[in-house]
């Protein structure tokens, strides 16, 4: 018996779509970066003194002539984001931004397990450093008490590789430590958790450079290619 053509049709369109449906509940999820602005958005937390003759205005004063960490963080974070998903398409890059007042570091760490689960494999804190002594400058990376090598390795990469720029000069890095909350809470054998400090904003000359779309450009590669050259790494070792 012959089925009418415009059966054969819709028989042969169904097939299709079961086809496809199939193959798609069988497909990998992506792996999930999470990049996270530190701090949140009116938080009175670090910032400069007041600010004279300050003329940037992408980075908000306070109603004091105060610059917060928040207003510095933030245009870093998107960069790396772009940076990341133009060089390695197959992870699902997530800007993480909170700005809840009543948010916390430990509950931005937890956010982001709750949200993606086994499918994060990095989660990357951007900051800025602050202090009342104005000499005080330099970048450094930061991991949590439980770190693995894996986290304590992308620290490593990610200073060494920024050694030598002209911008921000290299602080040591600080390894397994407790008093970082949102790295505590990611901490576990799946994911890297590491937090940039990328400068002291209180520092006259790292606040010029961090505010410059060079120093924020140069970050954003280094940062986009240790993350993506050590999973690549990770995940070859692993075949």
């Amino acid at each position: 018996m012959r089925l009418p053509k415009h059966l054969k049709k819709i028989l042969t369109a169904t097939m299709i779509i079961f086809s496809l449906l199939f193959t798609m509940s069988f497909a990998k999820a992506k792996d999930v970066v999470v990049i996270r602005v530190g701090e949140y958005e009116g938080k009175p937390g670090k910032r400069t003194e007041r600010l004279t003759d300050w003329n940037k205005p992408l980075y908000p004063l306070t109603s004091l002539g105060e610059l917060m960490e928040y207003n510095i963080n933030k245009p870093i974070a998107i960069r790396i984001v772009n940076e990341l998903q133009k060089i390695n398409p197959d992870l699902e890059v997530v800007l993480q931004d909170t700005t809840s007042s009543e948010e916390d570091l430990n509950a931005a760490g937890r956010l982001a397990l709750n949200n993606f689960g086994d499918r994060l494999r990095v989660y990357f804190s951007v900051h800025t450093n602050a202090s009342e002594a104005k000499d005080a400058n330099g970048y450094m990376f930061i991991t949590g008490k439980n770190a693995t090598w894996s986290d304590n390795k992308l620290a490593d990469n990610l200073s060494e590789a920024m050694a030598n720029n002209p911008y921000v000069r290299q602080r040591d890095n600080i390894y397994n430590t407790s008093y970082i909350g949102e790295l505590n809470e990611v901490d576990n054998f799946n994911t890297i958790a590491v937090l940039g400090e990328f400068g002291f904003f209180t520092n006259n000359k790292d606040l010029d450079n961090l505010t410059e779309d060079e120093y924020i450009d140069y970050i954003a590669r280094n940062v986009a290619n240790e993350i993506s050259s050590l999973l690549n790494k990770i995940d070859k070792n692993k075949k």
